[in-house]
């Protein structure tokens, strides 16, 4: 395999000339504005359907869906489990849901969507 290498440019004339410009460029008093600028406007929210409320999703259909834990949450996840005979999954999918019913109403769906 050859390699393509080229030696090092060698370094330009007006070294000099130009750090002084670009030095005297970042030391200038700025200009100021011709107007003044306007208020930003916050942007509004796309009205988009639920996609949870589709007639073809599915209740009963259940979805894998793998999330990287920090190693303390894991294991308390597992001992809770462990001690109260519930799935990993079920107790997830019980924090879960409030948490997201609650970004959701942050984002502005109302209760209907939910």
């Amino acid at each position: 395999m050859k390699l393509k290498a080229s030696p090092p440019k060698p370094p330009a004339d007006d070294r000099d000339e130009r750090i002084a410009a670009f030095v005297t460029g970042a030391t200038a008093a700025p200009v100021p504005p011709l107007e003044p600028a306007p208020e930003p406007t916050p942007p509004a929210r796309q009205t988009v359907a639920a996609p949870w409320k589709a007639p073809h999703v599915r209740r009963d259909l259940m979805v894998q869906v793998n999330v990287r834990l920090p190693e303390p949450l894991a294991l308390k996840l597992k001992l809770v489990s462990n001690m109260t005979d519930a799935q990993k999954q079920d107790l997830v999918a019980e924090a879960l849901g409030p948490l997201l019913d609650k970004k959701l109403r942050e984002l502005g769906y109302g209760k209907e969507d939910l």
